[in-house]
């Protein structure tokens, strides 16, 4: 099994229980069309970021038999729409608060205004912050032009996704179809 770093939902069409197996207990669970992120993984496990209960951003340990694993969809099966830029389709998602976007190196590159659209052709998030989603292109406002985040040595950056906070289709600030 190789690493994960994708930004997932649940598209099971049910609310799904998240049973940490080091635990071996239930610590919570997945809504329908909840997002969340699969980060690691070894062997029969898999590791999992979601909000908890307490509202926690926490970390779990799933088995890769159980049905939240096997039903987890990528984000760009979902996006809000797509996008011709500079040649290339790109798929895109809408992001309902102002957000920071980052470098590839994770220092700052800017902000992505509230209903302005980011573009990616991946479900990647980054390893050290699994709460934020790699993207290729930012719409900018008010012209509505794309500018794309690079540099530092980078051809890609990241927008804070808000998972941390909201995680529901209905409240997380990056958001496509689901």
């Amino acid at each position: 099994m190789g690493m994960f770093l994708d930004f997932v939902i649940n598209k099971s069409g049910k609310n799904l229980p998240v049973y940490d197996i080091t635990e071996n207990k239930k610590v919570g669970e997945i809504y329908n069309r909840e997002s969340f992120i699969l980060y690691g993984g070894e062997g029969s496990s898999v590791s999992i970021k979601f909000l908890n209960p307490q509202g926690a951003f926490a970390t779990a340990i799933i088995d890769i038999d159980s049905e939240l694993f096997k039903t987890a969809t990528v984000c760009t099966d979902y996006p809000y729409g797509t996008a011709n830029i500079d040649g290339k389709e790109y798929k895109t998602f809408i992001m309902r608060q102002s957000k920071t976007i980052y470098h590839g190196d994770g220092s700052r590159w800017g902000t992505v205004a509230q209903n302005m659209l980011v573009a990616t052709n991946n479900p990647d998030v980054g390893g050290s912050h699994p709460d934020w989603k790699e993207i290729s292109y930012v719409m900018q406002s008010p012209n509505r032009n794309w500018v794309k985040v690079d540099g530092k040595g980078y051809n890609h950056g990241y927008v804070d996704t808000g998972i941390s906070k909201a995680s529901g289709y209905s409240k997380i600030p990056f958001y496509g179809s689901w």
